[in-house]
């Protein structure tokens, strides 16, 4: 008895070569009935402690017993010791039904039987047919747009709050008139004089007053003598005027000097509108700005330029902002960077009659046209007089681009290719002559002259090519070493096959080891050349306990045939009579020296009598001249 790597034990099995020892290894069969051959099956397991197994879907471990269909049979090698997934071979057929024999005479017909109770069992379901390829069918045309406009969604949440815009440096267009305020209180500030008005005309002389009434205040002197006013009705007062003076300051002018009976009065200084006195009003009205020149002049509501130099908004250090009525036309320059920020801000550029606009930044200044939504630019020339290269992400066009505007006047690449090489011929293929590209039919002079050997017929050359040639030097596969896949090889060098991380190297279906029978009797050091067979089996009974040797073979050491990392594995069957004798030692090219073996369940001290002991030998290198050796022994008997 063995174990198995299920943890149970099992029946001692048939021999099979692998690195796995102690175990049962046989073929399974399984089978399936059905008119077509079934695919390749997948799937399945053998529990060894049950000696059970289960059959991949659709497969059974016993052969229909009545088939009306072809049985198929399919086999995988199950090894005890290995929990790898069951490989199984393609189908084959394994029962065919034969051809129908001709037809028995009718015999008599029998009495009507009674009609059977119906059954209340459904019938097995059949197995599922293969799946159809899938085909995809065409596209169907774009369905007509919907005349329901759909529900609206929801108003989504206010974004944040964007960063303050730079202060604009262009002055607004003025606001419309707001309605007038309250009347304010009375100022508690006496305001400045207004002008002088005109003289009325000459009242009635009314009744002298008996009263003297209040004094008023000074007026300012007139510097024109106003007209002589009718003489008033004589007071009750009496007494002479002997001077009159003048002192005070007010917004940076005096007035100075006394007249007594003639002279003036003199008014000096510089007028100061810092704080401006109301000019026509009551509510001083503010002047900005520093200078006011003779070039300039303010006409309600307008700022004019007085001749063909022009005007100009200038910033606190001089420098020219906005300028208009240059030479005395009508043109305005922007000399800085201007931004127009308004909440759906829109800015008109609508030249009339045969003005246009020109956008030219000198510098590395460019020119930006982003909008968040598509729009329309017609007429436009871009890149002026010397077309400048432009990048865009997509640039389509309602129309195909004739040929003319540097399109090809089509819609596929096929008819544009076409429409660019002209009359189609057939035939002919493009070429240049000289000037431009045409279709022609080929010349001798397009093709190249061909310098090697061509003798021979179009099936074949009349000599052997070289290999230096990119022949093969040979007239048969055979000779030139290469090897036709569905006949029989042989390999007589290393041949490497190298697999992926998802892809296994190698996979064979049904491979045969080399196994040498010999009628000797193991005893004495026996030598095991790899290079000869996997299986040595010895059919005569053992006469005394044997060393094993392994080598590659009588002139190559093991240690030269097999590089670091290698494994070898082999097997030894030594028949025993009625006294057994056991393998003693294990060297690897004549020595135990750098030879680790271990044994499965202990190295032997015995052999089994009446039977066949079969040893088997894992032979792992690990180092130059160095090897461990994994090996165990299993009795077959009657």
């Amino acid at each position: 008895m063995a174990t198995s790597i299920y943890g149970s034990s099992e029946s001692v099995g048939l021999y099979g070569n692998t690195v796995n020892f102690g175990g049962t290894y046989f073929e399974w069969f399984i089978f399936q009935e059905s008119a077509t051959a079934p695919a390749t099956p997948t799937g399945g397991s053998w529990n060894f402690a049950t000696n059970v197994g289960t059959a991949p879907t659709g497969w059974s471990s016993t052969p229909p017993a009545n088939p009306t269909n072809t049985v198929w049979a399919s086999i995988s090698l199950v090894n005890s010791r290995s929990s790898s997934t069951l490989t199984w071979t393609v189908p084959a057929s394994w029962v065919r039904l034969g051809p129908t024999g001709p037809s028995g005479s009718a015999g008599p017909t029998g009495p009507t039987g009674a009609t059977g109770a119906a059954s209340t069992v459904a019938g097995p379901t059949g197995a599922v047919g293969p799946t159809g390829a899938s085909i995809t069918g065409p596209t169907g045309p774009t369905g007509a747009a919907s005349s329901v406009a759909g529900p609206t969604g929801s108003v989504g949440p206010t974004g944040p709050t964007g960063p303050t815009g730079a202060d604009s440096t262009v002055v607004g267009p003025t606001g419309p008139t707001g309605p007038t305020g309250s009347t304010g209180a009375a100022s508690t500030v006496a305001g400045p004089t207004g002008p002088t008005g005109s003289v009325g005309a000459t009242g009635p002389t009314g009744a002298a007053s008996t009263v003297a009434g209040p004094t008023g205040p000074t007026g300012a002197v007139s510097t024109t003598p106003g007209p002589t006013g009718p003489t008033g009705a004589a007071g009750a007062g009496s007494g002479t005027v002997t001077s009159v003076g003048g002192t005070g300051t007010i917004n940076g002018l005096s007035l100075s000097g006394t007249v007594t009976t003639s002279g003036n009065l003199t008014l000096g200084g510089t007028l100061d509108l810092s704080a401006p006195p109301a000019i026509g009003g009551t509510t001083a009205a503010a002047i900005t700005g520093t200078t006011v020149t003779g070039t300039t002049k303010v006409v309600s509501p307008f700022f004019d330029a007085v001749n063909s130099a022009g005007g100009a908004l200038r910033n606190a250090s001089g420098t020219s902002q906005i300028q208009w009525g240059g030479g005395g036309g009508n043109n305005v320059s922007v000399d800085v960077s201007t931004n127009l920020n308004g909440t759906n801000a829109q800015i008109d550029i609508s030249p009339t009659g045969t003005g246009h606009v020109h956008i030219n930044p000198t510098g590395s200044g460019s020119v930006e046209i982003k909008p968040t939504s598509a729009g329309t630019i017609n007429n436009m020339a871009i890149g002026g007089i010397t077309p400048a290269a432009g990048a865009f992400t997509t640039l389509s066009a309602s129309t195909a681009i004739g040929i003319a505007s540097g399109g090809t006047g089509q819609t596929t690449a096929a008819a544009a290719i076409t429409a660019l090489t002209g009359t189609q011929t057939s035939g002919q293929y493009l070429r240049s002559n000289g000037t431009n590209s045409v279709l022609a039919a080929i010349q001798a002079g397009d093709v190249p002259t061909l310098n090697q050997n061509t003798t021979g017929t179009a099936a074949g050359l009349s000599a052997t090519l070289a290999i230096a040639s990119g022949g093969t030097g040979a007239t048969t596969l055979a000779g030139a070493n290469i090897p036709v896949t569905n006949v029989a090889n042989t390999f007589t060098g290393t041949q490497t096959f190298s697999g992926t991380s998802s892809a296994t190297a190698i996979v064979l279906n049904d491979a045969a080891e080399v196994a040498t029978v010999s009628a000797t009797a193991a005893t004495g050091t026996i030598n095991y050349d790899i290079t000869t067979q996997s299986v040595l089996y010895y059919t005569s009974n053992a006469s005394a306990n044997w060393t094993v040797n392994f080598r590659a073979s009588s002139g190559t050491s093991l240690n030269t045939l097999m590089s670091t990392g290698q494994s070898m594995t082999v097997a030894f069957l030594v028949t025993q009579g009625s006294t057994a004798y056991y393998n003693s030692a294990v060297q690897v090219d004549g020595t135990t020296s750098g030879v680790t073996t271990r044994w499965l369940g202990g190295a032997p001290t015995a052999g089994n009598a009446s039977g066949i002991d079969c040893y088997r030998y894992l032979i792992i290198k690990t180092g130059s001249a160095t090897f461990t050796v994994l090996a165990s022994n299993t009795q077959f008997k009657a």
